[in-house]
């Protein structure tokens, strides 16, 4: 939901004309989106017929339980609230499709959608017989075509090989995929002792195609033309991008078979197919065919507060681990699920992070945090040098925007359901000086918030405060407080990120923003938690100090004989609030001393530490 409530000027704030024209216009922009999102919305039920393009057909034969040749195994996630077949539209952001039920409803073939059982059952009546081979240049894959028929491919041969282009096309974008995929970014090898098959058939109007089960390895089918496809960037035209996207598309799917089998939580739909349309981009960027499916409110952009995962149009989840930890992320992630088919895919994907569960969930936690702060600051809300590569390509996100000046407080407060966020932009008004200082109260320590502030100067400054136990809290409840390292008074707005990082429960939060004043003086507090103890689960406290100026600051901690045990900051800082993390983890129980040096001043302070 959008707010518009709070437009008014106080007593102690009055509103700057660049930080209203910022919040209109970004009310206005706001306005059209969910204007065009309600005449959707409300437009009532698209028709199920098979005038839409389907990405991929390998999770409906899955559930349908059979291919034209033989049976496979199937394989619903009993736990995904739903499955989207998502309708393309470039101009603006598409609606949901829910052709599918609940996955436990899919899990007999005649809950399946019409039009997807048309498409099988027509694969079924049109088998490909007396098919020519290829055999790629690498020997890697045997490509089955035909020249005349129901499933003739172009028969253009500007080569004179005597080879439709066509399919000397597709095995060069096999053997490159393979190459990408495979050979240089790691992931498991699905060629055997024999070639793997790729079959082209006409399998429908708009299909792109599918993999199955083929004893143990798999066949891959492409469309036949790819004519009549929705638009993509390719140079090369719309259908050799649609061609080499797909080719990389069930590729990917052919190696999760051989990683795990198609099994447990990382075989589910969802999963499987946010991963497979990951890697056309990651093999063909100039494509940008997944631009057809990450709109709407299906997409995160457009609906933030829905769970994840969720099959292509929550694509850019995953890209963002790809761009930002690189693609040796995405490696170890698999491999641990290679090790162990049945481990849930977050599982997997914080052990890709972490050496220890308590860091596996903070670091997850900020990840996520950070995914949608990325999510955040796409298409018009681009900051150069932040976020996604493609950023100002992707859609418009739905935050919520509280008119200038901030509120004093700021409070809110929700329920995010798993692996979610809600997004907010604030604008300060003139006069408001100082700091953010941010509390998020929430029911357990998977939730993160996160800022990013839009400096008047065009750049930008992220921050994500570290989460801390609150030591009053005996239910696992926690607290999630600090203040921010850039003044109000340098930025025209702020978003704000509240992020769920768990994977089985939502999560109660409440939300509490102050601006506070810089003190004139170097003031260093006392720390908090205090005394602090690891045996009650919080080894850390947390170190407050500010001054008004830019200092050279160092911050210490020494034991009561003087050594010294850590060294907290050493260097040049600008004017403000400072909270910085101690961890006593591995020192003896008792008194120590921190040490503040923030230019000729210098301050002292004591802290308890209980093992």
């Amino acid at each position: 939901m959008y707010r518009f409530s709070r437009l008014r000027a106080t007593a102690h704030a009055t509103v700057p004309a660049a930080a209203y024209r910022a919040w209109l216009m970004a009310a206005m922009v706001t306005t059209v989106v969910m204007a065009s999102l309600t005449s959707v919305a409300t437009a009532g039920p698209k028709d199920t017929t098979d005038t839409g393009p389907i990405k991929c057909l390998t999770p409906w034969i899955m559930l349908y339980g059979e291919d034209a040749h033989q049976t496979i195994p199937g394989h619903i996630d009993s736990d995904s609230a739903d499955w989207d077949l998502v309708q393309p539209d470039r101009d603006l952001a598409q609606p949901d499709r829910d052709l599918a039920h609940s996955d436990r409803d899919l899990a007999h073939a005649d809950r399946i959608p019409p039009h997807i059982r048309r498409k099988i059952e027509e694969i079924h009546r049109h088998e490909i017989r007396d098919a020519e081979v290829y055999l790629s240049p690498s020997g890697r894959f045997r490509l089955l075509f035909q020249r005349d028929g129901f499933h003739a491919v172009p028969a253009d041969d500007a080569s004179g090989t005597g080879i439709p282009d066509y399919i000397e096309r597709a095995a060069e974008y096999a053997d490159y995929s393979w190459q990408r995929q495979v050979d240089e970014i790691g992931f498991v090898d699905p060629v055997g002792a024999t070639p793997l098959t790729i079959e082209f058939r006409n399998i429908g109007t708009r299909t792109y195609g599918y993999t199955v089960r083929d004893g143990e390895t798999t066949r891959i089918v492409v469309h036949n033309t790819f004519l009549n496809f929705p638009p993509n960037d390719d140079p090369e035209g719309n259908q050799l991008g649609a061609l080499k996207v797909t080719i990389a598309h069930e590729l990917k799917h052919s190696i999760q078979f051989a990683t795990n089998r198609w099994q447990g939580d990382a075989g589910t739909i969802h999963w499987v197919e946010m991963d497979a349309t990951m890697m056309e981009n990651i093999v063909y960027p100039q494509v940008n065919d997944y631009y057809n499916y990450i709109g709407g409110t299906s997409g995160i952009f457009g609906n933030p507060g829905r769970s994840t995962p969720v099959a292509y149009s929550h694509v850019t989840w995953s890209l963002f681990f790809a761009e930002h930890m690189g693609m040796s992320y995405w490696v170890d992630a698999w491999e641990q699920v290679r090790r162990d088919p049945q481990i849930p895919m977050i599982r997997a994907m914080r052990r890709a992070v972490g050496s220890n569960p308590e860091m596996e969930t903070a670091r997850f936690r900020e990840l996520i945090v950070r995914n949608h702060l990325w999510h955040a600051t796409s298409g018009a809300r681009t900051v150069d040098g932040y976020g996604f590569a493609e950023s100002a390509a992707y859609p418009d996100a739905a935050i919520a925007l509280i008119p200038p000046p901030v509120p004093e407080p700021y409070m809110d407060t929700g329920q995010l359901p798993t692996l979610s966020a809600a997004y907010r932009m604030l604008y300060p008004g003139m006069g408001q000086i100082g700091q953010i200082f941010v509390t998020a109260t929430h029911d357990h320590d998977n939730l993160g918030i996160g800022v990013l502030a839009y400096r008047r100067d065009g750049t930008a400054m992220e921050w994500i405060p570290a989460s801390a136990s609150d030591g009053s809290a005996t239910d696992g409840s926690g607290v999630t407080r600090g203040y921010s390292p850039f003044s109000v008074a340098d930025v025209d707005s702020f978003l704000l990120v509240v992020a769920n990082a768990d994977r089985n429960s939502p999560v109660s939060y409440q939300l509490d923003v102050l601006i506070e004043s810089i003190p004139d003086v170097v003031v260093l507090e006392q720390n908090y938690p205090n005394p602090f103890s690891e045996a009650a689960g919080n080894p850390g406290t947390t170190i407050t100090f500010s001054m008004p100026e830019r200092e050279y600051v160092r911050l210490s901690v020494y034991d009561v004989t003087g050594r010294k045990v850590a060294l907290l900051m050493d260097g040049e800082e600008d004017p403000g609030r400072y909270s910085v993390p101690f961890d006593a983890k591995g020192l003896a129980s008792g008194v120590y001393i921190y040490r503040l040096q923030a230019g000729s001043v210098r301050k002292t302070g004591k802290m308890t530490f209980l093992r």
